[in-house]
């Protein structure tokens, strides 16, 4: 008899420490990308989410993938000379439970299509690389959240596409340098909060 009590306590124990229940989400956010070369103009754009956290009352952790738009950052005074990054991104990441809403931060891998454009023609070349995210989903109701995050995709080519002897021929600089990405947008946990 003792021993069924233990082990019926045992199981209740781990039951009780393992999460409740666990649930996907999906999101979209309005970007706005920058670089570390204080030429090149922000560019506006947008990127859409999806993943799977588990639930639990701290530290729920997830998996999240994404594509990323950048919009155009352009180089001044050029003409109209621009870059642009698109692609997947995919995160693992944990977050810390503030009532219903979550501060979290995750690490991943980015697959881009890094292209330089000029009117009427472009030349692109595939980037990737790690990438980096902090950020705050303040959660509205049961289900809806506002997303305010940081990405920080790292080593990115300030020119891709080019070789080294073209940018120097126009007298530029050509180097992996890091993005930054403000985010502000929504986020939608369907089946997190739930009782």
């Amino acid at each position: 008899m003792q021993s069924v009590i233990k082990k019926s306590a045992l199981a209740a124990l781990i039951l009780s420490a393992s999460p409740a229940f666990a649930g996907p989400f999906l999101g979209a956010a309005l970007d706005r990308t920058s670089t570390e070369f204080k030429d090149i103009k922000d560019g506006t754009g947008y990127s859409v989410l999806g993943g799977y956290q588990t639930e639990s009352e701290t530290f729920p952790l997830f998996v999240e993938a994404s594509y990323y738009d950048s919009g155009k950052l352009k180089l001044k005074d050029s003409g109209g000379l621009a870059f642009s990054y698109t692609g997947p991104q995919i995160f693992v990441g944990g977050a810390l439970k503030v009532g219903e809403s979550f501060i979290w931060l995750k690490g991943g891998y980015y697959s881009f299509d890094g292209k330089t454009s000029v009117p009427g023609d472009s030349v692109s070349e595939s980037i990737n690389g790690l990438s980096l995210g902090i950020g705050f989903d303040w959660m509205v109701s049961k289900e809806l959240g506002l997303r305010l995050g940081i990405e920080t995709p790292m080593k990115v080519d300030s020119a891709p596409g080019l070789t080294q002897a073209e940018v120097d021929s126009v007298g530029g600089t050509k180097k992996d340098k890091q993005l930054s990405v403000i985010q502000l947008g929504l986020v939608w946990r369907p089946t997190f909060g739930a009782k």
